[in-house]
């Protein structure tokens, strides 16, 4: 057999007929130094993943070779070495053997040592997927893979190993070099008919998943897809579904799975639905499992790469706030999502819910018509059928290039706006993200109750005027949309009436938190809100008079009047003072609210602010009522710019 130290020429035939009737395990004991070890081997009765050797086993194996040595004396060349290939010990027949061990002997002993963990997993995958993509097992002497054809039990032994060595070994990682490795792994969780078969396969696929490069190879898998059906069709197992989904969104290639096979739409269903139909059976649906579809979603939605077509698509159909509020507290979104809500952030009903859930429930039973039968392909079919028919499964050989989302997709980068369904969307808040492709984004929900609401930055206008007091979830981020949309409307010249509930709410919104100035400085649109002010008369008044309220909370903010050094303000508000008595206070108290800034006191020296006061105070400032509180604003300008440390001896003498 061309054995190390044999001194003879390597013969394969010799080899292999060895390995038969010694196993591969024994067989390596002929290239040992010396003679020992395999002698002790063969005299020692023993039962390991490796080996399993009795004093049984050995009289049959001496049977068999007498018998054959006989036939050769008798006959010449009538026992040749082929007949090896067919020897099976009767102690070892029905024995599962993948990678050159026994899986019975390795299941009872998980625990046992292996001499390359790595190989053997590649084994078992390979001999799973060998399984699911043949119409019979396939048999080879050559990778040390032995069954039986009528053993039933090989692919719940097979899974059970798998499961065990993945559990309790880190050395595997490198079995997962590809997607078609662990293809037959997947296509067995989408096949597997009986619930204990379905058991053990997704127990199997989470082992392996708790390796990162299995989470980047089932990714990146066409029958992962297939996977994400299990969450309709196998709701008795939607807990294992879940936790292994939830492992492989750490690759971006899973959640676009999600998104253009349908998962997306069956998490959504399964965390709206209060019942469901299972064998025509309509069956309460849990909070518990409500919950997890949607942690599920929420890390959809937090995917680096398509988390934003995630949420784009969500708020096609509900409320944002459920997806925000699903992260802190799944089962607490739950109890809110089925209960009725009327505040600035959250108008919910009962209608409202019933047509969400029953536009959902179509949407999701056409996605699984739709993409059932490619998953079912994916586990029929050979491989180069599979490379050929599958792809992209209902997509067009000519969509895959274009259809998967780019990288660079995102939020607005100044306020995250979502759009609200059913809600106006004047102001043009949308989500600006890549183009879905088409069929994957599902039109947007018209809800009455929304149809004359104006939603900016996930708060209804109407009702945030209507509830000043109202704490915000995420103040910034409405401010930050609200001055996006103010922008917007400036850029098209829009009247009075478009304007006016984004500036109450600014105005709320400056006044109930303070602090928000700085944020308005830091995204650079202090500039913006001055604007109309300083285009004096051209402006519309009503708009005017928002500005000249805004710019006097602005003022109390150091960040702003920074930004205010390089703006146009003084003179705008002298003028305002000077020609429209209503807002003199306003005005005036903004004035009052720069000066705290020795840069803008000089700069109001510059602009003439002290003659143009002193002017202004001996005069008759507005109507009879308002004339003292004008002059006394006035006087308060003066006396500030005096209080000044750098500029205040200036103005003393001016």
């Amino acid at each position: 057999g061309g054995y190390d130290g044999a001194g003879t020429h390597l013969c394969g035939a010799v080899r292999a007929a060895v390995r038969r009737m010694l196993t591969a395990h024994v067989a390596r004991l002929f290239n040992a130094r010396g003679a020992g070890q395999l002698l002790r081997t063969l005299e020692t009765a023993s039962e390991t993943p490796y080996i399993i050797w009795s004093d049984a086993i050995l009289r049959e194996l001496v049977a068999f070779v007498e018998r054959e040595i006989a036939a050769d004396r008798d006959l010449p060349l009538s026992a040749p070495l082929s007949d090896a290939d067919s020897y099976v010990a009767s102690d070892l027949n029905g024995e599962l053997v993948v990678g050159g061990v026994y899986l019975r002997v390795y299941n009872s002993q998980p625990e046992f040592e292996l001499e390359d963990p790595s190989a053997f997993c590649a084994a078992l995958l390979d001999f799973l997927r060998d399984q699911v993509f043949s119409s019979a097992w396939k048999h080879s002497s050559g990778s040390d893979m032995r069954t039986c054809e009528d053993d039933n039990d090989a692919p719940a032994s097979t899974l059970r190993a798998l499961a065990n060595l993945c559990s309790s070994n880190q050395m595997v990682a490198p079995a997962f070099d590809s997607p078609k490795r662990v293809s037959g792994l997947l296509a067995f969780c989408c096949a597997s008919r009986g619930a204990e078969a379905l058991d053990l396969a997704l127990s199997a696929a989470q082992a392996c998943a708790a390796h990162a490069s299995a989470v980047v190879a089932m990714a990146a898998c066409d029958e992962c897809a297939g996977v994400l059906l299990l969450l309709r069709q196998s709701t008795k197992h939607f807990e294992a579904v879940v936790a292994l989904s939830l492992v492989l969104t750490q690759d971006p290639k899973f959640v676009y799975q999600c998104i253009v096979h349908g998962g997306l739409l069956h998490i959504l269903y399964l965390f709206v639905a209060d019942s469901i139909f299972e064998a025509e059976t309509r069956l309460e649906w849990p909070q518990h499992s409500r919950a997890l579809a949607g942690e599920l979603l929420c890390k959809l939605a937090a995917d680096a790469v398509h988390g934003a077509h995630v949420s784009s698509i969500v708020c096609r159909l509900m409320p944002e706030i459920f997806l925000s509020t699903l992260a802190e507290d799944p089962v607490g979104t739950v109890r809110v999502f089925d209960t009725d809500h009327r505040n600035p952030e959250l108008i919910w009903s009962a209608p409202m819910r019933a047509q969400l859930r029953s536009t959902l429930a179509e949407l999701s039973n056409n996605a699984l018509t739709t993409h059932a039968p490619h998953a079912q392909h994916a586990t029929n079919g050979d491989d180069a059928a599979r490379s050929v028919g599958n792809g992209m499964h209902s997509l067009p050989s000519a969509a895959v290039s274009s259809a998967e989302p780019s990288s660079e997709a995102a939020f607005p980068s100044d306020d995250g706006i979502l759009p609200q369904p059913g809600a106006s969307t004047e102001c043009e808040n949308k989500c600006r993200v890549a183009d879905i492709p088409q069929g994957f984004s599902p039109p947007p929900i018209d809800y009455a109750e929304l149809a004359n609401e104006l939603c900016v930055g996930g708060v209804y206008l109407r009702l945030f005027a209507a509830q000043p007091e109202w704490q915000l979830r995420h103040p910034q981020r409405v401010l930050s949309a609200i001055l996006a949309a103010f922008s917007q409307l400036l850029q098209r010249r829009a009247d009075d009436d478009a304007f006016a509930p984004l500036c109450t709410a600014l105005l709320i919104l400056l006044r109930s938190t303070p602090t928000l100035a700085g944020h308005v400085a830091a995204l650079g649109f202090v500039g913006t809100v001055l604007a109309p002010v300083s285009s004096g008369s051209g402006a519309n008044p009503k708009l005017r008079q928002f500005c000249v309220k805004a710019a006097r909370l602005l003022a109390l903010s150091a960040e702003c009047r920074k930004k205010m050094l390089a703006a146009d303000c003084i003179r705008p508000m002298l003028e305002t003072i000077r020609t429209s008595p209503g807002l003199c206070v306003d005005a005036a108290g903004a004035l009052t609210n720069m000066m705290e800034s020795s840069d803008l006191v000089q700069k109001a020296i510059s602009a003439q602010a002290v003659p143009t006061l002193l002017d202004l105070a001996s005069k008759s400032t507005g109507e009879a009522d308002d004339a003292a509180a004008c002059k006394a604003s006035i006087v308060a300008v003066l006396k500030k710019m005096v209080a000044d440390r750098r500029c205040g001896e200036t103005v003393r003498a001016m």
